[in-house]
């Protein structure tokens, strides 16, 4: 008995170590595993898994017509939240392909590239435990111009991306920070809504043009 009660409480401290709570999410993770999706057995199924930037694309399906496409976006989260509700909102669907944008909420709340790469790793892991064949796609964080102070963070943080998707069999690295800045190295005007931190039509336009490259390669 107090072995199982040491074991629950280790959990709990790593749950938690970050001062992030996954079960602020309970409800709305819930909400997305009651979705009834209409997926076609002749097409690969790609799962999107991620903050708001996914949840807020509405145009996903239309993008990418010739899957079967599962948003799996939940606003606000961070790495930490995807790596606990993985089974839920990966794993149930046992997708050919898996796009994750985690670690732009993450450095906003205080934590350092290095925090948010480990996790990584467990999710990863996780994935390929239990999905060996599924393939693995980081995207990077976006430069968006309210969270400009933080370039350098973010800039650190998809280079760690890209060095884990490299030693990686199975995982790649989707680079739409450098499409979404000009020559002069600033964020694009225009593709971002009112508050500077989410995306138009025009900015997730950008994003599926950069994704279909990796779907078509293959």
């Amino acid at each position: 008995m107090m072995k199982w009660f040491l074991c629950f409480l280790l959990v709990l401290f790593i749950q938690y170590s970050n001062g992030q709570n996954p079960l602020r999410f309970e409800y709305e993770v819930t909400d997305l595993m009651k979705v009834q999706h209409q997926l076609i057995p002749e097409k690969e199924t790609l799962v999107f898994a991620g903050s708001s930037s996914f949840r807020m694309w509405d145009e996903m399906k239309d993008e990418f017509s010739e899957y079967n496409v599962i948003n799996s976006g939940f606003g606000g989260s961070h790495m930490s939240d995807l790596l606990y509700y993985t089974g839920q909102l990966i794993l149930k669907h046992d997708p050919a392909k898996v796009f994750v944008y985690e670690g732009d909420n993450d450095l906003e709340s205080g934590k350092t590239p290095n925090q948010i790469i480990i996790t990584t790793k467990e999710l990863i892991n996780k994935i390929k435990n239990h999905l060996p064949k599924t393939k693995i796609y980081l995207l990077s964080a976006k430069p968006s111009p309210s969270r400009w102070y933080l370039k350098e963070s973010y800039e650190k943080l998809n280079d760690r991306f890209e060095m884990l998707a490299n030693k990686q069999e199975g995982v790649y690295y989707v680079d739409v920070w450098d499409l979404m800045l000009t020559d002069a190295g600033k964020p694009f005007p225009g593709i971002f809504l009112e508050d500077s931190l989410h995306m138009n039509r025009k900015g997730y336009d950008l994003w599926a043009k950069e994704i279909l490259k990796y779907l078509i390669d293959e």
